[in-house]
């Protein structure tokens, strides 16, 4: 098995290129994580209040900002490539309880295919010419006045 952190999709699709069992470890915690809760009977411990004070940054603040109020077309969902490659059966989350939902050799990616005929297609037709462009610019009044 290969073990991969959620935050490399470079990373991630390497690893499921190799055909063999691809977990991915989840950088996040709480709400939102695909991590397996921790044991009830305290053999983890949860971070101290000066550890959680230690990680704090603003950086994360603004990101979220700019990606809630900015242009619709700026956005950085990875977790769509997560939920893809788990549901094709490629990946699984580190720590799941269903551990059958990882194949032993996972699907290979055949993507190669689609991009190359996805890039082919771009140059299938070429586009119309140009018109010829007017021998001036300028109006016709205008030229008469800038001639004589």
């Amino acid at each position: 098995r290969l073990i991969v952190t959620c935050d490399s999709m470079s990373m991630l699709a390497e690893a499921c290129e190799t055909g063999r069992p691809v977990m991915i470890f989840d950088l996040l915690r709480g709400e939102g994580s695909n991590r397996p809760p921790p044991p009830a009977d305290g053999s983890i411990r949860p971070r101290s209040f000066a550890e959680t004070l230690r990680g704090l940054s603003l950086r994360p603040f603004f990101y979220k900002l700019g990606m809630t109020v900015g242009p619709s077309r700026l956005t950085r969902d990875v977790s769509i490539i997560h939920r893809n490659q788990v549901a094709a059966g490629r990946a699984s989350w580190l720590g799941s309880v269903d551990r059958g939902d990882v194949t032993a050799s996972p699907p290979p990616i055949r993507d190669l295919e689609r991009a190359a005929d996805a890039v082919r297609a771009l140059f299938a037709d070429p586009p119309p010419p140009f018109p010829d462009p007017p021998e001036s610019i300028l109006p016709e009044w205008l030229q008469r006045f800038v001639q004589g």
